[in-house]
């Protein structure tokens, strides 16, 4: 297990290392909305960390915008959006609070990496292979609950994120996934070793980002 310190700036660290290391990088909703739910949520939001944020949304977009191996399914790509809709809706107020030229450059950028995002979609090689290990995880998640009950509604994605991983492992290729949700893990238990051993997750925790490897 290695721990990386949580500000803002080492996570573009843990994407450029999953770069280096990777065959193929999939992204979990992670970042930026770990914007919303911190510093909005605890009122500590200030100029200079929306800046910090700023600064690690363009690195992030230089990093995927220069690489073929950085890619987020569908579900993902619209958990992204979603979430920058409602941080949009929460910034709201505190324009009161925090310069508003600030807060608009933010969400400008936020919209310049959906942007990004929208050309990294995942598509497998064999959709029906891939679909067919995405059944199987749904039927195990369904049967033994791995999953938290507030995640059942999000269309599976965390079970698709898991399938494609999976996918990508059986074809050899050693897969990184970037994560802030522990079901990923939960979900990767059941797959078979050899796979599990092909995979990579950066789970971002209140402690950090930890890499552990299954």
């Amino acid at each position: 297990m290695k721990i990386i310190s949580k500000k803002p700036l080492e996570y573009v660290k843990a994407v450029r290392n999953a770069v280096s290391e990777s065959d193929i990088i999939l992204l979990d909703n992670s970042f930026p909305c770990i914007l919303e739910c911190n510093e909005l949520r605890f009122g500590t939001l200030n100029d200079g960390s929306i800046q910090e944020y700023i600064s690690t949304l363009e690195q992030i977009i230089e990093i995927t915008s220069e690489s073929e191996i950085i890619f987020l399914i569908r579900e993902i790509y619209q958990q992204v959006i979603n979430s920058y809709n409602i941080t949009r809706r929460v910034l709201n107020w505190e324009r009161n609070r925090i310069d508003t030229t600030i807060l608009n450059a933010y969400l400008t950028i936020y919209s310049s990496l959906i942007f990004t995002y929208n050309n990294h979609i995942y598509k497998p090689d064999d959709l029906r292979t891939y679909e067919t290990i995405t059944k199987n995880l749904w039927d195990i998640d369904d049967t033994f609950n791995l999953r938290k009950v507030n995640h059942k509604d999000d269309g599976f994605a965390d079970g698709k994120l898991v399938a494609a991983a999976v996918y990508e492992a059986t074809k050899g290729r050693k897969t990184s996934i970037i994560t802030t949700d522990g079901d990923i893990g939960r979900l990767l238990i059941p797959t078979k070793k050899l796979d599990r051993e092909k995979i990579v997750v950066y789970k971002r925790l209140d402690s950090g980002i930890y890499i552990n490897t299954y």
